[in-house]
């Protein structure tokens, strides 16, 4: 069982193994430092014991209910003096489990509104109601509490922890590009130096709880015309996106492309992450067999069936359609399975990472 000082503690080094994985790009110049303590700066962290009771009272009103309705919200750190769209409470109210039980069905994760809090004297207080961009609002620390014992820490728009009633996960701990998996799995990615980009896109899907695919296309570009239903096709502009955007007008276009796969349907992308369509489809293909990668080694055979509903099996069809195609589905419980050719394997190699709080890292600047 875990504890809220041992994740208190733990942040600030999930903070740092994060600036880890982020690109340097202009910042290149300076020393981890020297980065850590800008980017703290723009994105302030709550000192660890104030963290705790915030903490400690998400996960105690997560369990209360209020006509019926679970309680969940997302709480973001605004320290006193920051700027921002907010509605201030005249006198803040205590962080206390019902006062956010009572709060909770005006900022629930759905709602546009959040609530936003403060440290005074070491303990967290309620201060208003966040009425900022979900652009500035994924900027910043926040805890999210989105059910019955479950409570998620972000900084700038990564999960750091997962606190869940079996047990808490760190996202350090989970990286799915470490370990022998994530061998096998970024060999399967390496075709192309993009794809740990889309990692921005993939958290975003997840995010949001309602699933979706993105497909890949082989290096050549070239789609099966037969097999493929491009709902919406997308007019070739020659603007090769991972060279042409960065900063914040690539996180954007990531995000684009993690919107439109809310429609139904997949979303298809080339190797340099430019959208090619969306609201595709493809015929699932009788005996589309894939090999599913084992954790620890190893492959064992399984029919497209066998590996889960249309969004998998659709995802097994275009790979096999497409050699040396890429697909990435997303399951509404955050599930996030890759299929894609590797070494000389005859079959698609499926990969499924499941554990919640497992992160693809990005490799996008935090600014």
């Amino acid at each position: 069982m875990w504890t809220a000082d041992e994740v208190a503690a733990r942040v600030q080094l999930e903070v740092l193994d994060h600036l880890q994985t982020v690109t340097v790009g202009a910042k290149s110049g300076l020393t981890f430092e020297q980065k850590l303590e800008m980017t703290a700066a723009k994105i302030p962290i709550p000192e660890p014991a104030a963290l705790r009771v915030l903490l400690e009272t998400a996960f105690d009103a997560s369990l209360t209910f209020d006509e019926g309705r679970s309680c969940t919200m997302l709480l973001r750190y605004r320290p006193h003096g920051a700027h921002g769209q907010h509605v201030a409470f005249e006198e803040p109210q205590p962080c206390t489990v019902e006062s956010l039980r009572r709060l909770s069905p005006a900022v629930g994760t759905t709602r546009a509104p959040s609530l936003l809090f403060c440290v005074a004297d070491g303990v967290p207080l309620i201060t208003g109601l966040d009425l900022s961009p979900k652009a500035d609002i994924q900027k910043a620390f926040a805890a999210r509490v989105t059910g019955p014992g479950r409570v998620d820490i972000e900084w700038a728009n990564a999960r750091l922890v997962t606190c869940r009633p079996d047990g808490v996960r760190y996202a350090s701990d989970n990286d799915a590009f470490t370990g022998e998996f994530g061998a096998e799995l970024t060999e399967a990615l390496t075709v192309s130096s993009t794809m740990p980009r889309l990692g921005a896109s993939v958290e975003r899907i997840r995010d949001s709880g309602h699933g979706g695919s993105i497909w890949v296309l082989p290096p050549n570009g070239e789609t099966s015309h037969e097999a493929l239903n491009v709902g919406y096709r997308m007019s070739a502009n020659g603007t090769d996106v991972d060279r042409a955007l960065d900063g914040d007008d690539l996180v954007a276009h990531l995000h684009l492309l993690a919107d439109v796969a809310s429609l139904d349907g997949a979303v298809l992308i080339d190797r340099d992450l430019n959208l090619v369509g969306f609201g595709v489809f493809m015929d699932v293909i009788s005996g589309a067999t894939v090999d599913v990668f084992v954790p620890g080694g190893g492959f064992r055979a399984a029919s497209d069936a066998e590996i889960g509903g249309g969004r998998h099996r659709s995802a097994a069809a275009f790979c096999h359609e497409h050699r040396k195609g890429i697909a990435v589905v997303i399951s509404q419980d955050g599930g996030i399975s890759v299929i894609a050719s590797v070494r000389e394997r005859a079959r698609p190699v499926l990969f499924q990472i499941t554990d919640l709080g497992t992160r693809w890292s990005s490799g996008i600047e935090v600014t």
